[in-house]
C-alpha cells in the first residue's frame, strides 16, 4: 500500500526457487540482474549492476552522475565494492512437488505449535532433498552468502517476496482448514519455546515483537554489532511509531496479495 501510495498500480515480483529455467530466462540475464556464476565469489561483469556501466548501455531511468552500481566500502563484507556472486556447490532447484507440500506442512505433536516445523523447513530446509531460504543465499553466493550484508544484491528482495509468498500461502490455507480462526492462531503463543532448541524465538519472530527498524525504544534490536560506523549510516527510524509482527501478519488487511507462480 505505501508503495502503491507513491507509484499506483506497482507491483513486486518475488523469485520462484522451483522454476530454475524460467528465473534464468526471466531474472538472471544481462538485461535484468545480471548472469549467475559458480565457482569463487567474483563481480557481476553484465547487467546494470556492474561496477561501472558505460554511458552508451546506461537506460534511460539511469540517475545523473551515476557511474555503475557501487557496493559501500563498509558494507562489502570482504567481497569488495563490486557486487560479487560465486554460486557454492549446492543442491538447487527445490523440487516443485516438494515446495507444493512446504505450502500445505502441517505437523501435530502435542503440546507444539504447527508453525515451528513449518518455519524450520522454510528458514533451514532439508539438506539434500528440499533446498529453500538458506541455500539458496548460497546459491547465488558473493555478498548474497553473507548474513549481515547480503541486501546488497538485489536478488535478497526477490528472495525474501517469495519466503513472504510461501507464508501467505501456508498461513492461506491454515485459515480455510481451521474453520473460525484467525491469523494469531496460526502462530505460536509468546511463551512457548522451540521444540528444537528449547529457546525462545529471537527479537523480531514473535506476534507482539516489534520489527526492526520500527522498534521504536524497543531493547534487543540494535546494528552496534556490525560497528558504530555501520550505524551512522542507516537511516534514524526511532521517533517513528513501533510496527509489530502482529501488525503485518494479515496479508490482506495491509493491501496485497501475491500471485501464484505462472499467473500473469
Amino acid at each position: 500500500m505505501a508503495l502503491q501510495a507513491e507509484v499506483p498500480g506497482v507491483t513486486l515480483p518475488y523469485w520462484d526457487w522451483a522454476d530454475h529455467v524460467g528465473a534464468t530466462g526471466k531474472l538472471f540475464h544481462k538485461d535484468f540482474l545480471g548472469s549467475l556464476r559458480t565457482g569463487a565469489p567474483a563481480p557481476v561483469t553484465d547487467s546494470v549492476l556492474r561496477r561501472s556501466v558505460p554511458p552508451a548501455e546506461r537506460p534511460a531511468w539511469w540517475p545523473a552522475n551515476a557511474p555503475g552500481f557501487p557496493i559501500h566500502p563498509l558494507l562489502e563484507d570482504s567481497f569488495g565494492t563490486s557486487l560479487a556472486r560465486g554460486s557454492v556447490q549446492v543442491s538447487w532447484p527445490p523440487p516443485p512437488a516438494l515446495m507444493t507440500q512446504l505450502e500445505q506442512l502441517v505437523v501435530d505433536q502435542e503440546g507444539v505449535h504447527p508453525f515451528w516445523f513449518f518455519w524450520v523447513v522454510l528458514e533451514q530446509g532439508i539438506p539434500a532433498v528440499l533446498p529453500t531460504h538458506n541455500t539458496g543465499h548460497n546459491f547465488i553466493g558473493g555478498h548474497m552468502s553473507s548474513q549481515a550484508f547480503s541486501p546488497n544484491d538485489p536478488v535478497f528482495w526477490l528472495h525474501h517476496a517469495n519466503v513472504d509468498r510461501i507464508w501467505a500461502t501456508w498461513q492461506a490455507g491454515r485459515l480455510a482448514a481451521v474453520v473460525g480462526s484467525k491469523p494469531s492462531d496460526h502462530y505460536p503463543p509468546p511463551d512457548q519455546l522451540s521444540p528444537f532448541d528449547l529457546k525462545p524465538a529471537p527479537p523480531g519472530h514473535r506476534l507482539g515483537d516489534a520489527m526492526w527498524p520500527w522498534v521504536g525504544g524497543a531493547a534487543g534490536y540494535d546494528v552496534m554489532s556490525l560497528g558504530p560506523q555501520v550505524k551512522a549510516i542507516l537511516p534514524d527510524f526511532s521517533a517513528q511509531a513501533a510496527v509489530t509482527v502482529d501488525d503485518m501478519l494479515e496479508v490482506d488487511a495491509v493491501g496485497y496479495r501475491y500471485e501464484p507462480p505462472g499467473g500473469p
